[in-house]
Formats: C-alpha cells, structure tokens, sequence
C-alpha cells in the first residue's frame, strides 16, 4: 500500500525533535513523509529538514483544518498513493511499529479510516482522564450498524493519528472545510455510506493536552459551532450530551466539575453563538 505521512505545523517547539525521531525510528518506512508548515519562525521546518521531511510552506492565513488536509490528500492521491497517514505535531509515536499496525488495521478491515490509541503522560489530570476513556485497550471496527449503541463515538477519528483510504475517502468528497472536527465529519459520511472505521488500539502514540480555562472554553467553543454548523450529526447519531452522559459517573463529573463547566460553556457559547449570530 503506497503509504504518505502528513504532519501539519506551525512552531512545533523543541519536543518536535521526539517527535521526528519517533517517525525516523519506525519499521515502516513510508513511500512519502511531507510536513505542511504554516509560518513557523522557530526552528520546526529546519528539524524536518534533517530528517529528510519534504516541506510545503503555506500562508498562515490560508490554512484550515479541513482545506489543508484535503490539499495534502489530493496531492497524493495524483501521485497514486493509495493511504495517506494524518498526524499533529505534538503526538510522539509510543512504539517502532506504531505505524505498521495502524496501516495494517486499514488493510485488512478494508476500512476507509483507521485511528490509534492515545496514551497519556498523566492519567490523572482530565485530559488524561478522558483520553483513557476515548481510547480505550480493546480494538473495534465501527460501522453503520453501531449507531444505535455507540452514537456519536460511531464517527469519532481522530486526526491526531489516523490512517486514510485515499481511494474511499475521495469518493465521499474528502475533508470538509472547517476550522474543527475535520476528522469527525468526514468519518460521519464514510459511516453513512456504508464504510468502516476501525479504532485500533494496538497502535499506540503519546498524546495530551494541558489545557487552560481559556483553552478548554475555546476547544468547547469550537464543539459547539461545529454540532451548530452541522445538525445532521445530532441528527443522524445523538446530542452530544446524550454521548457524554453513556460515559460519566456523577462521581467523575463531580470530580472534574470545574473544567467540565468551563468547557460545557465554550460548547453552550459556540453553538448558540453561531446560532443567533453574536
């Protein structure tokens, strides 16, 4: 399978370079690894450099969550690659075959998305709480048939580490230009017309984010306006709500009450804030 690694960046910091060595040290060698930089001033282009990362700069003004990737995804897909492989800057690959299983999970469910584990540094923060509850140690493939059990979480892909069919994800129109949940949307047609994502909890990555207030409130914010911009998710899957609530025990919500209020509001702000336009 004609294999591309895509990283995007914009000043990745220091930790890029584990992260550069975590992809050098694979046993997968893929047919392309391409890094698409939008404006970085400290040093991340010239990391990739010396790991032999072919670069695309962009404006930084033109990058967009889903645009960008369906750039990379249309530029590979021309050169007859058959998967392209969507990683974050921040995200360091826990194993030397992090890569070959994932690709391996794609083939040989025949799905259109394969995503891996997300392992936290710190199980105790919420972060790391929820990471272990999102991504769990059993493996699944999902399909339209999981709906009704799963709702939401049927969709879920996270573009922090995830493996794409180029063949089936253009033949469902691609990711969708949006500022948040590009991963999610497209997942959501791939479901709806009858393809698989497996979640493949065999490959594994290090992942987490410690977030602020004003960082919980504004990725709440951006839950919000994505579930407002797109009804057919609530529609076609569950509320949001719905989801969380199968999740979380009283005790855990009392335990991360505050983040969780702060977060909720940024989701409450996005949605009713794009809404009524204010």
């Amino acid at each position: 399978m004609k294999t591309a690694v895509v990283i995007l960046s914009l000043n990745a910091g220091e930790y890029f370079e584990k992260v550069l060595q975590s992809h050098a040290a694979q046993s997968f060698v893929p047919d392309a690894r391409l890094l698409i930089d939008s404006g970085s001033s400290d040093g991340t282009v010239e990391r990739a450099e010396t790991f032999n990362w072919e670069i695309r700069r962009i404006e930084k003004n033109s990058f967009n969550h889903g645009v960008t990737r369906q750039q990379a995804a249309e530029y590979f897909f021309a050169r007859g690659f058959e998967c392209v492989i969507m990683c974050t800057q921040d995200v360091l690959l826990a194993e030397e075959n992090t890569l070959q299983v994932l690709v391996n999970a794609l083939q040989e469910n025949q799905a259109a998305a394969a995503y891996a584990r997300q392992m936290p540094l710190n199980e105790r923060s919420m972060d790391g709480f929820f990471r272990l509850r999102n991504y769990p140690p059993r493996s699944r493939v999902k399909s339209r048939e999981d709906i009704p059990e799963l709702g939401l979480m049927t969709p879920f892909c996270s573009d922090t580490l995830a493996a794409w069919d180029l063949k089936k994800i253009m033949a469902a129109g691609g990711f969708p230009e949006t500022e948040f949940g590009e991963d999610m949307l497209l997942g959501s047609k791939l479901i709806l017309e009858g393809e698989k994502i497996v979640y493949c909890a065999e490959s594994r990555c290090i992942h987490e984010h410690n977030s602020s207030f004003s960082e919980l409130f504004s990725r709440g914010r951006g839950i919000g306006t994505l579930h407002c911009e797109h009804p057919e998710l609530r529609k076609r899957f569950g509320s949001v709500g719905k989801c969380a609530s199968k999740q979380l025990k009283l005790s855990e919500m009392l335990r991360f009450f505050l983040p969780l209020a702060v977060k909720y509001a940024g989701m409450f702000r996005g949605y009713w804030g794009k809404k009524l336009n204010f």
